[in-house]
């Protein structure tokens, strides 16, 4: 079964699409997706499925009790194969190790997908454009963009996609809020988020920071605070300007900025960019049509994001809390920012001056006032040394036509 995994001649092939295969069993659960009635369907959400196993699995979501619990911590599933993910995470010693560099993980899939980071040749190659990957899921996933027919249409509304992630999460959008919390009026359609958002009222915290008081009840977030405290010096330094960090992948995504070719263009007007999620997010400035609606205001916009801050400002209650003193805050962001204020050890440092703060905004402000202005204006003699800002100026130019 695994050798034709290797075998590069596909003997299968599905006479409604290019896929291809040399396993008789993988055919036939992909000719399932071309099937347009559902027979299995769920009673509690919109979930339908031609697989009976998908929709037994998909049935354990609504389950309430947990089955496997993990002893170390509260975690509690209806997955074994999930509870065996999260063990790891309790585990000191790191069985697999990166011999390129310094990158340790007690999981191979981790460990196979960091090495294909060192990899510089592309297994994957789009024969429609210049995309190339080492992630043969990222390679479909992409292949989709280029799908001109939408295999999954919302009966609620005039949505299609030919991607099933984005189609579940757009799903989403139309059914109740199953999950809720006993504590208080937050409801969500995700699991997940309500998991998370318990951490939020949990007064114990699990992960303590050997090297300061630090404490909180979020493995992730401990982890982002370690960084931090690695050494006041930054170990990684960006060769174009005063930018630092102790995180490989940040300093990545940063040199991006300085690159000189934008890949990515707006046909509306002269914005440009790198970054695909940003480009996405720009053409919601050009739409007319507002999705999302204040149902207690006439407040209109295109993000969900920006409802969610904007209908915490109509909560009388408030979530967070700061443990110091009276202020309280719905919004997880802003209490993160006001925390750090308490925090006497200043991280964050200037190499030009005596200047030091906790936030890494304020640094980044800053840091700016050291750097010459060398973004110009093609349009008039403004001048500016934060690419944010030249932006917002073109943007006044492009509306007074």
């Amino acid at each position: 079964m695994h050798q034709l995994k290797h075998e590069t001649l596909k003997n299968l092939k599905c006479k409604q699409c290019d896929y291809t295969t040399n396993n008789k069993q993988c055919l036939k659960r992909h000719l399932v997706k071309h099937v347009s009635s559902k027979e299995f369907k769920c009673d509690n959400c919109y979930y339908a499925t031609n697989c009976e196993i998908n929709l037994k699995r998909h049935l354990v979501k609504h389950k309430t009790s947990k089955d496997f619990k993990c002893e170390q911590c509260n975690y509690a599933t209806n997955y074994k194969r999930c509870l065996k993910q999260h063990l790891v995470v309790h585990k000191v010693s790191k069985d697999f190790e990166c011999n390129q560099c310094d990158y340790t993980t007690n999981t191979k899939r981790c460990l196979t997908m960091h090495l294909l980071g060192h990899k510089i040749s592309k297994d994957f190659k789009c024969d429609r454009c210049d995309f190339a990957t080492n992630v043969k899921s990222a390679f479909s996933r992409h292949s989709l963009t280029h799908s001109t027919s939408k295999d999954f249409k919302c009966d609620k509304c005039d949505y299609t996609t030919s991607v099933r992630g984005y189609f579940t999460k757009h799903l989403s959008k139309h059914t109740l809020k199953h999950f809720k919390c006993g504590q208080c009026d937050y409801t969500t359609d995700n699991r997940r988020r309500l998991t998370h958002h318990f951490l939020t009222h949990k007064i114990s915290k699990n992960f303590v920071c050997d090297r300061c008081g630090y404490t909180t009840s979020n493995k992730q977030c401990l982890q982002r605070h370690l960084v931090k405290q690695v050494s006041n010096s930054k170990e990684l330094t960006c060769d174009n300007c005063y930018f630092t960090t102790n995180n490989k992948q940040c300093l990545k995504v940063h040199v991006l900025k300085h690159k000189s070719s934008k890949d990515l263009k707006c046909n509306r007007c002269a914005y440009t960019t790198i970054n695909k999620q940003r480009l996405k997010k720009h053409f919601l400035i050009h739409k007319i049509s507002k999705d999302f609606e204040c149902d207690q205001c006439d407040y209109i916009t295109n993000k969900e994001r920006y409802l969610k801050m904007h209908l915490s400002m109509h909560k009388v209650s408030k979530d967070f809390k700061c443990d110091r003193c009276d202020y309280a805050t719905n919004i997880k962001s802003s209490i993160n920012r006001h925390l750090s204020i308490h925090n006497s050890s200043k991280d964050f440092k200037c190499r030009e001056c005596d200047y030091t703060t906790s936030v890494q905004g304020y640094f980044k402000k800053h840091i700016s006032k050291h750097i010459s202005n060398d973004l110009k204006c093609d349009r008039c003699d403004y001048m500016a040394n934060s690419k944010h800002y030249l932006k917002y100026h073109i943007l006044r130019h492009n509306n007074s036509r």
